[in-house]
């Protein structure tokens, strides 16, 4: 899947099974253990990448950057984003924490106003899911809204960060353009093309070691 869309989840038991093994102690300890915390920023790839991760209190924050001089992470932004998400807020600045390892200090700390850009507004409320996939389905179709702008503005700014475009103006702009050209949707589609046939697939392959087994 990451070979031909350029996207892929990580499913724990599988592809992490070290920390696969930590989600036990996460249950027993309860509310907001350390495990938690590390599940913002766990990764299972020890190549080149970047790392992006959301949270609230700012001592995370720093936390994530000592962690990260420990595994020599250089590359990644630390979002104080919507409820500890990686999403940008329209309705306050939105502080960022991005990985600059030429400078002495190594990090540099952005503060994003969205009137600037014209994205400034209230937070969208998410009523239940089912409201929530249809308004999904209105931006995938190029809708205009006030959650078609809040994607726009972040999408902006990932496209601007992960190096795709050179600014977040441009940035904001192509976001934009491929939400309402329809190349999103259509990567979806794609995406979802491809899911399907993995999943027939690894049924056929596991039917395949059941019969093998039988016989």
């Amino acid at each position: 899947l990451l070979v031909k869309t350029g996207l892929a989840f990580v499913y724990i038991p599988k592809h992490f099974p070290q920390a696969n093994s930590l989600v036990p102690y996460r249950s027993q300890i309860g509310k907001r253990p350390p495990a938690a915390t590390l599940e913002l920023i766990w990764s299972p790839y020890r190549g080149n990448s970047h790392l992006v991760a959301g949270y609230v209190h700012p001592p995370t924050e720093n936390l994530f950057r000592e962690a990260f001089k420990l595994r020599n992470q250089t590359n990644y932004t630390l979002v104080k984003g919507l409820e500890g998400s990686c999403d940008l807020p329209r309705n306050r600045t939105a502080i960022i924490m991005v990985s600059k390892p030429e400078t002495t200090t190594g990090f540099e700390c952005l503060k994003l106003h969205p009137r600037d850009y014209g994205f400034a507004g209230d937070e969208v409320s998410l009523e239940s899911t089912a409201l929530l996939l249809c308004e999904v389905k209105d931006i995938l179709a190029g809708k205009p809204s006030e959650l078609m702008k809040s994607t726009i503005w972040n999408g902006g700014f990932y496209l601007w960060r992960c190096g795709i475009c050179s600014d977040l103006t441009t940035g904001l702009s192509k976001a934009e353009v491929m939400l309402t050209s329809g190349q999103v949707a259509q990567k979806l589609t794609e995406i979802g093309s491809i899911v399907k046939s993995l999943v027939n697939q690894e049924l056929e392959q596991t039917t395949s070691n059941i019969f093998s087994v039988d016989r």
